[in-house]
């Protein structure tokens, strides 16, 4: 049997659901210096979505209004929130790996920095 291409809906609970495991994962991830502004809102093609400005230390993120139900899950929203998260805590990195003017001395600083944080992050989730 084909899947459903009836799309699923994100309640105000689902959208609270994914805000508090976006921040607790923006505090793992040691990027508390970023200042956060959710939405819920239609999304063409995605269930949540970033947009980082890594000059103003703020992202924009935003959860779905529907998703397709193949995309559904027991737990979609926190992995959602979680994906979401990854990408701000790359966004720098890939920032200084976009411009041009970047040198290698950057891109390796940041990479370092990237690493130590990677690190700490293993060492202090269980």
């Amino acid at each position: 049997m084909m899947p459903s291409q009836e799309p699923g809906v994100t309640s105000e609970k689902d959208f609270e659901t994914f805000k508090e495991t976006f921040e607790g994962y923006k505090t793992l991830f040691g990027l508390n210096d970023y200042t956060t502004a959710f939405q819920h809102v239609d999304l063409l093609d995605s269930a949540a979505a970033i947009q980082p400005d890594v000059d103003a230390r703020f992202a924009a993120v935003a959860l779905c209004k529907e998703f397709p139900q193949q995309m559904a899950g027991e737990h979609h929203i926190e992995d959602w929130a979680r994906h979401e998260a990854i990408h701000l805590l790359l966004a720098d990195f890939t920032a200084v790996l976009q411009d041009p003017a970047s040198t290698d001395e950057l891109k390796a600083r940041l990479e370092e920095s990237l690493v130590i944080k990677l690190e700490y992050i293993l060492e202090n989730y269980h």
